[in-house]
């Protein structure tokens, strides 16, 4: 199939070309950023991006395990971790003790059907269930708060919570869509950003919206390689950079609703990070063939350069794999972890050195430069 990502950590978010907007005030100067796609250099050090690295080890009592973790999120206060086979979130303090359980699967009150997007609201946590257009929170103990309800001619690819209480709702790809904020009934109350093209759209297991340290909402869109900021206080959204590749973007392909049958080779951006000084992405290109190729590049903002490379050189010390990657709300960051079963079968000797066992989550923070 085409399209398949690898699971990688933090990411960015928006999409596309917008007309105007409704009280929201927009400005395009984005900067634009070339790619060389078709051949990259060999190698990139960790060490010439990554300032330093945090590391969790989560542990779970041992009663319960991790199944498949996909996404961490941490507050002032706490660590919670998405396992999206169990279908539930594991809630940890910072000094990754196990606290509590928040949600459950099921039908009764209080119970989603599957667990969707996980994200933070003021104290509390969101779980989101699109397919029963149901939003459920929950208080960080695990308490059952209540359900929003959503009508069906709302859909979006991804949700965040925003300051004053509504919600950040994001969709790309399908004709009149885009960005716009949704209050707690289901009912939308600015459009931000609006779309009309139709045009392939990448699935990522990565975000599509995150928020930085200073409270600045970044939004990307992967198919078109065009990246947005939103201020949620001023209402301001701002195109800040695009990327132009020498390989055809998958968002060029106008009219179009799938990937599939496109034998044309086409580009897409499956990973942002941003820092204050660079710009580190992951990049799949794919033809008419049932595997593609990868590449990373890094943009460096003070010097204008970006450089493309197949692969990434593991050169620090407390990274001696490149594991799994986690979607996370942790800024300018990249996030992986090692679950029991992957550090087991790869790396022996490091599952008896970190005595990791399958109630044991061993997560690593890459903070950019």
């Amino acid at each position: 199939m085409k399209h398949l990502f690898p699971y990688l950590p933090i990411l960015f978010v928006l999409f596309t070309a917008c007309h105007s907007c409704t009280r929201t005030k927009q400005a395009d100067s984005a900067t634009i950023i070339l790619l060389n796609l078709s051949s990259p250099e060999k190698e990139l050090a960790l060490s010439e991006f990554v300032d330093s690295v945090s590391t969790l080890r989560l542990v779970l009592p041992d009663s319960l395990f991790f199944g498949q973790v996909s996404s961490i999120l941490t507050d002032k206060e706490n660590i919670y971790a998405k396992d999206s086979k169990q279908h539930v979130v594991f809630r940890f303090n910072k000094g990754g003790e196990f606290l509590n359980t928040i949600g459950r699967r099921g039908g009764g009150p209080g119970e989603y059907p599957n667990i969707g997007r996980t994200f933070l609201g003021d104290n509390c946590v969101y779980i989101d269930h699109l397919a029963s257009r149901h939003i459920y929170s929950y208080a960080p103990d695990g308490e059952f708060i209540r359900s929003i309800s959503i009508p069906f001619s709302i859909v979006y690819d991804d949700i965040l919570a925003l300051p004053d209480g509504r919600f950040l709702c994001y969709r790309s790809g399908k004709p009149e869509k885009g960005l716009w904020t949704m209050n707690d009934k289901g009912e939308i109350v600015d459009t931000i950003l609006t779309e009309t093209e139709v045009y392939p759209q990448i699935h990522s297991p990565m975000p599509e919206l995150t928020v930085d340290a200073q409270q600045t909402i970044h939004v990307c869109n992967s198919s078109k390689g065009e990246l947005y900021t939103y201020n949620p206080f001023k209402k301001e959204v701002r195109k800040t950079y695009k990327f132009q590749p020498d390989v055809k973007l998958l968002g060029e392909f106008k009219g179009k609703d799938s990937s599939f049958g496109i034998k044309e080779e086409n580009a897409s951006c499956n990973m942002i990070i941003e820092s204050q000084q660079y710009l580190f992405t992951l990049w799949s290109i794919f033809a008419d063939k049932p595997q593609g190729r990868f590449a990373y590049a890094l943009f460096d903002k003070q010097t204008g350069k970006a450089t493309t490379y197949t692969r990434i050189k593991q050169d620090i010390p407390e990274i001696f794999s490149l594991g799994m990657g986690l979607a996370s709300n942790i800024p300018n960051a990249w996030v992986i972890y090692f679950p029991d079963e992957f550090t087991k079968d790869k790396y022996p000797d490091k599952y008896k050195d970190l005595d990791m066992k399958e109630n044991v989550l061993i997560v690593k923070i890459m903070h950019l430069k």
